[in-house]
């Protein structure tokens, strides 16, 4: 069973295929050049890479929602969210003009920098609330919003917190993906008329982004990482 996520990745990458890549009745027609196809193969590539980072990211607040949900009715918290709560202060810095122990200000009792021994309201410690705001700066101020890119570094940034071992990723899969990620970063800027000597052929480009979706026998792609990430629910 794959992520709602998953099933949207590999939505897009197909629309992106078909609309920049050439069918294969276009390949057989006897006017097919290949080179008239540089700029499309270029796109394709580019928005192929904005489609694994919005992946990654839809992935990650997917399974939160679904874990967080789990808990408001059971009233149990699984260990995605106590991994996530438990990573907090030592994954993300502390709010701006507040000390290092921000957290603990936040959540437990009482802060043990600036704002000494203020104790805070009962309704501010309780635990639903903690999840909150672990969450909501999860989203918006420690990790989602400062995602730019699906290098390992990236994936490990998003979901080690969550509880994911990165040691998990297949060598061979790292390795394309940096290749992958190299490639997109040199035709994001430059351009054919500039000289950049980067090129792939339609077919390449559709190789390569196949092979990192996964889903072939003997290929570890983001099919089988997605599958690894479930678990963690």
């Amino acid at each position: 069973m794959s992520s709602d996520a998953f099933n949207q990745l590999k939505n897009e990458l197909s629309c992106l295929s078909i609309g920049l890549l050439p069918s294969e009745n276009e390949k057989l027609d006897i006017t097919y050049d290949e080179s008239i196809w540089r700029e499309k193969v270029k796109g394709y590539i580019v928005l192929s890479h904005a489609a694994f980072e919005n992946y990654l990211e839809q992935l990650a607040i997917e399974i939160i929602k679904k874990a967080y949900d789990h808990y408001l009715i059971t009233n149990q918290p699984n260990n995605l969210l106590l991994s996530l709560i438990l990573s907090y202060k030592i994954h993300w810095p502390p709010l701006e003009n507040d000390c290092i122990d921000c957290f603990w200000r936040k959540h437990i009792i009482k802060c043990n920098g600036r704002r000494k021994n203020i104790k805070i309201k009962l309704k501010e410690k309780s635990f639903k609330k903690m999840i909150k705001d672990v969450i909501y700066d999860y989203y918006k101020k420690g990790v989602i919003d400062e995602n730019h890119g699906v290098r390992e570094k990236h994936i490990e940034a998003i979901f080690s917190p969550l509880g994911y071992n990165i040691n998990l990723l297949d060598v061979t899969f790292k390795n394309d993906l940096d290749r992958f990620c190299t490639l997109r970063g040199i035709l994001a800027h430059t351009t054919t008329v500039s000289g950049t000597t980067t090129l792939l052929s339609p077919d390449e480009a559709k190789v390569l982004t196949r092979k990192l979706l996964g889903g072939n026998k003997n290929i570890w792609g983001f099919e089988d990482f997605d599958a690894q990430i479930i678990t963690l629910l």
